[in-house]
């Protein structure tokens, strides 16, 4: 095999195989609708790619090996210009742009040493959509910034380790997609909720195009403090309420129905279930009682029509536990027991003795 084919080989090898793009979310490509996948050719120091009908894909120039050059893709036409991206010794290093198939202009990227910097998203009339810069480190993105299409600006984000936002800046005054203002968050390690440095951080519901209030988290010091309040999708209605001390769980949380009666308390101490929790209908009878200790289940008792349906005693969790059935005048009519590790299904008489067991089959 001479060295013309083996370098031909090469290069397609790196198309293939090469760092894929690292830029915005934003995606232009699903507008190429060329035929994948693509056969080179060698051609004067450059490898042009074509698709399955003979179209003009992508043309890579290169040296010794490495791609050296503007490396070009264009739209299923063969003749529209895609994308234009610059390498250096292999290495993307340079502006890189993308165009749409009318030739306007829809994104920018600076590289340095094979990674993305900074990329410039733009509108059809090349006013600027959105930046971005990322980390030398990671590729992961340090800052965002939003723009209208009269460019004036509409949001910026600032990111930290791990991707977390730390910084909002919103000047729309609409709190659709981050809360009014410039807000500061702390740790994100104790759930799901950011935390602004002090107040009450609003989180709209994702929804576009409306401001249902989803929740209100209440925060000091970067840390969840007070009664976190979610709402139902009217944004008016109180879904739950969980009262929290240094961003963990603390006390009594509520969930209610749409209606506003109570739908169960569950009690918290130290993030985790300790105490009762209770169960109702929502015409506040009582359905369930069960009483936890370090988020395990320890006794429970189930309610029908206002009376003791059931008693329940638990082992290890879930694995095992005792059971006492009455019938609706209050008689036990049945006490069972369950070994999960065991495998059995246990009967007692009504003064708790064991009569006899059955093999669960699998």
């Amino acid at each position: 095999m001479n060295r013309k084919k083996i370098l031909i080989i090469l290069v397609c090898m790196y198309v293939f195989f090469g760092k894929p793009y690292a830029g915005a979310s934003n995606d232009n490509s699903k507008h190429l609708r060329l035929k994948h996948p693509l056969t080179y050719k060698e051609e004067a120091g450059v490898s042009r790619g074509y698709d399955s009908g003979g179209v003009l894909g992508e043309e890579i120039p290169h040296r010794n090996g490495k791609r050296e050059g503007i490396v070009k893709r264009y739209f299923s036409d063969g003749k529209t210009l895609f994308s234009e991206t610059p390498y250096k010794n292999g290495k993307k290093e340079g502006v890189g742009k993308e165009y749409r198939a009318d030739g306007t202009i829809f994104r920018k990227t600076i590289h340095k040493d094979d990674r993305a910097e900074k990329d410039f998203i733009y509108y059809d009339n090349g006013q600027l959509k959105e930046e971005n810069v990322y980390s030398r480190q990671y590729g992961l993105e340090q800052k965002k910034a939003y723009y209208e299409k009269s460019g004036k600006i509409k949001y910026e984000v600032r990111y930290g380790s791990g991707g977390r936002v730390i910084e909002t800046k919103n000047y729309e005054d609409d709190p659709r997609f981050w809360p009014r203002g410039v807000v500061e968050y702390g740790r994100d390690d104790f759930g799901k909720w950011h935390c602004r440095k002090d107040g009450v951080y609003v989180n709209p519901a994702h929804f576009f195009g409306t401001d249902t209030l989803s929740m209100e988290t209440p925060c000091r010091n970067y840390e969840v403090e007070g009664i976190l309040k979610e709402y139902y999708p009217d944004g008016e209605s109180v879904n739950r309420e969980t009262p929290y001390r240094n961003s963990k769980r603390e006390g009594e949380e509520k969930k209610y129905f749409q209606n506003g009666a109570v739908e169960s308390i569950i009690t918290y101490k130290n993030d985790q279930r300790n105490g009762l929790t209770k169960q109702y209908n929502m015409d506040g009878s009582l359905v369930s009682e069960t009483m936890w200790q370090d988020n395990i289940p320890m006794a429970g008792k189930d309610y029908k029509n206002g009376r003791l349906d059931m008693e329940t005693i638990y082992e290890d969790g879930y694995l095992k536990m005792k059971r006492k059935v009455y019938d609706d005048k209050g008689n036990l009519i049945r006490h069972v027991g369950f070994d999960s590790i065991e495998g059995v299904e246990i009967y007692y008489d009504k003064d708790g003795n064991e009569i006899s067991r059955k093999k669960w089959n699998h």
